[in-house]
This record gives C-alpha cells, structure tokens and sequence, in this order.
C-alpha cells in the first residue's frame, strides 16, 4: 500500500498481512493488522496530509518518534517498572521506533514492551535508502512468526526520501 500525494509510508505493511500467491486466508490477527494500518492511513491523510514528506539532511531515531507520534498521539518514552522505556506507547500499542537496520533489536524490544504494558507489540522501521528494504523484509518474515501475548508483532515502515 502506498500514500497518495507524496507522502511517505508508515505501516505499509503489518506483520503477516501480505500473502504469498495461492496461500491460504488471512488470519483475523492480520486482518485485524490491516485494520489498524488503514486506520492510521486515513488519519494521516485526513489530519495531516502534510506531515509525512521529505526531509532533507540526516534525521535521529527521537526526530522519527516524534514525528510519527504526532499521528499516532501517544506517549513517547513511556517509562516502564524496570526503567525500560517504550518508544510511542498508544492505547493499543507497544511500539519501538528503530532504524531499519537494528530490525532484530527492535522485534526483542516490542516484546519486552509488550509484555510489560499488556499491549500490541509493534516495531516502526525507518527506512531512509533503498538498501534497507532488506531489513524490512527481514523483520517482516521474523514478526510473522513471533507471537506475544497472543499477538503477532506489528512492522510499521517510514520510508523517508532523502
């Protein structure tokens, strides 16, 4: 799924909710997995239609939080029990904010998050080149696998064009 109008993509794609050709139906996990992505697709594109575009230079992982937290409007940096911190925390979601790259660190935190604060468990990927598209796959094949407290982790994808 792609946004129209310029706009980067967030959540093109939740974990599990692509199927290979010819595989057998969507579990209501991905569907319901689907439904949350078109929800924050048309949040965006209604509320903030502006808010997802290029961004010129090199960005931090606070600079994405941040940003993507403005759509999502939770709260950022929730601090946990152990002194952990969840990177957006909304009413549904554990969701750690990471580049592409440290995909892996960022499925063992959602977990970690996850379990703690009874939530989703959702990783957000930062994607600033082509060559991470790589990790993104990656973490998807991973999260489609990985299940915690009963839910499979999310993948959430910020593409920013460079």
């Amino acid at each position: 799924m792609v946004y129209s109008g310029g706009l980067a993509q967030l959540g093109e794609h939740l974990a599990g909710s692509q199927k290979v050709r010819g595989s057998s139906p969507l579990s209501s996990t991905e569907l319901e997995n689907i439904n949350m992505f078109n929800w924050i697709k048309n949040l965006i594109s209604s509320s903030q239609p502006e808010a997802f575009g290029s961004t010129d230079g090199l960005k931090t992982e606070r600079y994405y939080q941040l940003k993507c937290n403005a759509i999502l409007q939770g709260k950022t940096e929730y601090r946990l029990t152990d002194n952990t911190r969840v990177d957006i925390l909304t009413d549904d979601l554990a969701i750690e904010v990471d580049f592409a790259k440290k995909w892996y660190e960022a499925i063992g935190q959602a977990a970690h998050y996850s379990r703690h604060t009874n939530k989703k468990p959702a990783i957000l990927l930062i994607v600033r080149n082509v060559l991470d598209e790589k990790y993104v796959k990656a973490a998807i094949e991973a999260c489609r696998v990985t299940q915690v407290n009963g839910y499979y982790i999310a993948v959430l994808v910020y593409r920013d064009k460079q």
